[in-house]
């Protein structure tokens, strides 16, 4: 029997162009997992916000976690507990079913292009999309988009690429709609309240993907990242898809 995917989506920094100084960088990142996995591992990851602040309504959002702020002002002071959390955080991500996808756009270029917000989310969302439709041909398998909802302006436009695939394929790959339609069978906008804990895992393997590439740019040394940094780095590269197809890259850079 084919398996089946949700791709939950996650954005690092802003798609308007003429903010790069602010946000140099625009990253989406998409988390991969099948679907008989998505239970256990909410479950694992509400153990882990049980087991440290007894609740499970806190957000694992990998800034505030590197920065110890907000929620995680718990393990300021305490290296020990800090180390425990993110070894059990990672413990999980690595564990899991997940694989991640990612997509970068310089903004400083995109702004000398001059691409604006409807052009950056058009390209960023639609090689989001064309990847994961590459993904599941290859795995010979279906599955769904799962994105956070945002304004109408944002949404309207994702949607539209994606039922552009649908409409008439991969064209220049010979891949007809009638395939985009079997193995990408929907896209659904859910709300913070209604979002998956899956998108939390988006937002921190994104954060190793921006380090990596910075490091990569020589615009960050390695040697100044912290050990939470480090374990972040690591585990996204760990965790990018391995899948060998035409014209697919795990992170694709963008290059107006």
């Amino acid at each position: 029997m084919a398996k089946h995917y949700h791709l939950y989506t996650d954005e690092l920094g802003e798609f308007s162009p003429k903010r790069y100084k602010k946000s140099p960088l625009f990253i989406v990142t998409g988390c991969i997992v099948e679907v008989d996995d998505v239970i256990r591992v909410k479950h694992m990851l509400d153990l882990i916000k049980y087991k440290y602040w007894n609740k499970t309504s806190i957000i694992l959002h990998s800034k505030n976690i590197g920065k110890k702020e907000k929620d995680f002002l718990i393990f300021k002071g305490d290296v020990a507990r800090f180390n425990e959390f993110t070894k059990d955080l990672c413990g999980i991500i690595s564990s899991s079913s997940s694989s991640i996808l990612g997509v970068i756009l310089d903004q400083k270029l995109s702004f000398k292009k001059g691409w604006g917000p409807e052009k950056v989310i058009r390209e960023v969302y639609g090689a989001v999309i064309k990847n994961y439709i590459r993904i599941l041909i290859q795995k010979k398998a279906s599955g769904t988009i799962i994105q956070e909802a945002s304004t109408s302006f944002q949404d309207i436009k994702i949607y539209e690429k994606f039922f552009e695939y649908q409409s008439v394929g991969l064209i220049r790959e010979g891949i007809i709609h009638k395939e985009v339609k079997d193995r990408l069978t929907s896209i659904s906008f859910a709300t913070k309240k209604d979002n998956s804990s899956l998108t939390e895992i988006a937002d921190i393997l994104g954060y190793g993907l921006y380090l990596n590439y910075m490091i990569s740019q020589k615009k960050i040394n390695e040697e100044s990242l912290n050990k939470y940094q480090v374990m972040i780095k690591k585990l996204a590269k760990f965790k990018v898809t391995n899948v060998k197809y035409k014209n697919f890259k795990d992170v694709e850079v963008i290059k107006p």
